[in-house]
């Protein structure tokens, strides 16, 4: 479900490089982040509670004395002030943070990985339970259009049919999260005797440079999230 709606959204955006749809997903998920969390919210119990907390801390730092048992009753006042504000902004916070958290979710199947050339050898493991195996024929030459190649399990029976149709590395039997973001690829039958079937697919990039970590989709969508929802945080005053 959202899975599709998503994917409908990427291919009407198609006609942009994957690089600035990358960096528009991660601007939106980070204002929208934002605002749901400063409607979510109570501000006006948090600007009462910053301001109690500051008087508090310049309660602090204006005595100077050394009676102990005043300094320890004014940094519990702070302290509690302080908890207090994140008990507030606690569940806020976590209903904000889902729906980020669903399309990292997806933009990892989508732009984690990339198809290998034809002819490329692809490393295919079995799991079952704890245990990962090579799967028989591994690694795979990668087809060419057109053409096909089948994983088969330890009994012979076909898993899986290579290509793939989308850049996805783990393919298992159907399960309920996949009503919320069905497998582009298919499913695994429903009596393999295998749990899942890994494809180890070269991994996507974005950037020509940099390390490893900095040339994938992640580090540019936590820069355009972080942006927007800090520009959306001051830009509305949210607490």
């Amino acid at each position: 479900m959202i899975g599709t709606a998503l994917g409908a959204l990427d291919g009407g955006l198609s006609f942009l490089p994957a690089l600035l749809r990358v960096a528009l997903y991660g601007g939106v998920a980070g204002a929208g982040a934002m605002l749901l969390y400063g409607w979510l919210s109570p501000q006006e119990r948090l600007a009462e509670l910053q301001a109690e907390l500051a008087k508090a801390r310049s309660r602090m730092h204006d005595y100077d004395g050394d009676e102990p048992r005043q300094i320890l009753r004014l940094a519990r006042a702070s302290l509690g002030l302080s908890l207090k504000q994140l008990v507030v902004v606690f569940l806020p916070t976590v209903l904000a943070a889902l729906p980020v958290l669903l399309m990292l979710g997806w933009l990892e199947g989508v732009y984690g990985h990339r198809l290998p050339e034809p002819g490329t050898p692809v490393p295919v493991s079995l799991v079952s339970g704890s245990t990962t195996t090579p799967a028989p024929g591994s690694p795979v030459a990668w087809p060419a259009p057109g053409s096909q190649e089948s994983v088969e399990g330890p009994s012979g029976a076909t898993l899986l049919t290579l290509p793939l149709e989308h850049p996805r590395t783990r393919v298992t039997r159907e399960r309920g999260r996949h009503r919320l973001f069905a497998s582009p690829v298919g499913y695994l039958p429903a009596d393999a005797e295998v749990e899942a079937v890994v494809v180890e697919l070269p991994e996507r990039t974005f950037l020509p440079w940099g390390p490893g970590w900095l040339r994938g989709w992640h580090a540019l969508f936590l820069l355009t999230l972080s942006l927007a929802a800090v520009g959306v945080k001051y830009g509305y005053g949210i607490r």
